[in-house]
């Protein structure tokens, strides 16, 4: 878990003062395993298994307004998962 935290401070243009442009990072679930492989003849290996975002959380920057909010930079981040194998020889 993080907190919001300010991406970039906001403009003070013409004496119009922007709020801050604030990222909510949220929660984010990520599981890294890896085992060390030594089978009998071959060479020293590692398994690796990541899965990344399991909670789906998107990535959010806005502004606050007292009436309103601006979304800035919001996008899906997606899910990912992979395998790996290694070899050391």
């Amino acid at each position: 878990y993080a907190s919001n935290r300010v991406t970039s401070r906001g403009s003070n243009t013409g004496g119009v003062i922007d709020p801050d442009i604030v990222e909510r990072p949220g929660f984010n679930l990520d599981v890294v395993a890896r085992e060390a492989l030594d089978i009998a003849g071959l060479p020293p290996m590692e398994l690796k298994v990541e899965a990344r975002n399991l909670l789906g959380t998107p990535h959010r920057e806005f502004q606050t307004y007292p009436n309103y909010v601006v979304l800035v930079n919001n996008y899906d981040i997606g899910r990912s998962v992979s395998l790996s194998l290694s070899l050391d020889f």
